[in-house]
């Protein structure tokens, strides 16, 4: 009962120390099974006499240890609780002669090393069978992350798809309402993007599409959010950004989308972009928003493409 006590205390300091963080396990499972056993067999070598029926309770250990040792492992601990137990009866004598308590020691050490074998064996196939479940487990994850993926980013550019754009764009609405920040959102199209594909290809108009994607990523924020909205439209959400601020950075994708050159097309065919933008006003909604943007790019375009539109508060800004 000391030494248990003693072992209890051990693993209770180790663990609220955290010393225990820093080892392989930190359950400290393995270490703990082994000291169950060892107090149990310190048990059976004090016991003197009808020590089978503490033998017993080398069962409970091994139960635990079915589950975090694999088959060589507790086929290892079998060897060492049957050597031990083996080491304690011999230095009692029971092994020798061929009176009754030396033939019960025989029989009750072939049944334990029969027995653990056997948990052994079974604690193997047991593992394996965890081990193949936490493998399907970590490929259901995989799968999981990767629809995930694909059913929020658009296939052709890498960039979000639509779906993914309407959830978020509630969401910073809805944010924008409760919190009072100011929200932007930019809704661009490509110029001439239909004479790319009538006259080159559709692998040229995937090349511009993808072209856009890439540059307008790399002049955005961290914060931004760009997706595409259908065909050769684009959705920029910019939270915490002004109107100037989100008109500003249309401006730089119009000048470097004006300055791009795409290989799959001649040289002195430039596609450029036409943007319009809209600043959330209180209380209206994500549609009304979108709305809002979509009419300004609507100018942008009828008055000569390539260009930046503003609503926001009433008033047009260029």
């Amino acid at each position: 009962a000391l030494f248990a006590l003693v072992m209890a205390i051990v693993f209770f300091a180790l663990l609220r120390s955290g010393l225990n963080l820093r080892m392989p396990d930190p359950s400290l499972s393995r270490e703990m099974i082994v000291a169950s056993l060892a107090v149990i067999l310190y048990g059976v070598a004090s016991a003197r006499a009808n020590d089978s029926a503490l033998l017993l309770m080398v069962m409970l250990p091994f139960v635990f240890a079915m589950f975090r040792f694999g088959t060589r492992g507790l086929l290892v601990l079998s060897a060492l609780v049957v050597g031990t137990y083996a080491a304690i009866v011999q230095s009692r004598g029971d092994l020798v002669g061929a009176g009754m308590r030396g033939r019960e020691s025989v029989a009750v050490l072939i049944i334990l090393t029969l027995t653990l074998v056997t948990f052994s064996l079974v604690g193997g196939y047991i593992a394996t069978l965890r081990l193949e479940l936490a493998r399907g487990q970590r490929r259901l994850e995989e799968i999981i992350r990767d629809t995930e993926h694909l059913a929020m980013q658009d296939e052709l550019t890498g960039a979000y798809n639509r779906r993914y754009l309407e959830q978020r764009l509630s969401g910073e609405v809805r944010r924008a309402q409760r919190e009072g920040m100011t929200l932007s959102i930019c809704l661009l199209d490509l110029d001439r993007f239909k004479e790319v594909n009538d006259g080159f290809g559709h692998a040229a108009g995937d090349a511009v599409l993808i072209a856009f994607t890439r540059l307008a990523g790399q002049l955005l924020r961290e914060g931004d959010c760009l997706g595409r909205w259908g065909g050769e439209a684009f959705l920029i959400l910019m939270p915490e950004a002004d109107f100037e601020a989100a008109c500003t950075a249309c401006r730089s994708i119009c000048a470097a989308q004006r300055a791009e050159r795409i290989p799959e097309l001649p040289p002195e065919f430039s596609v450029t972009v036409s943007a319009g933008v809209a600043t959330y006003r209180e209380g209206e909604s994500a549609n009304v928003l979108l709305q809002r943007a979509d009419t300004a790019l609507y100018r942008a375009k009828v008055a000569g493409r390539d260009r930046v539109e503003g609503e926001t508060r009433g008033n047009a800004a260029t």
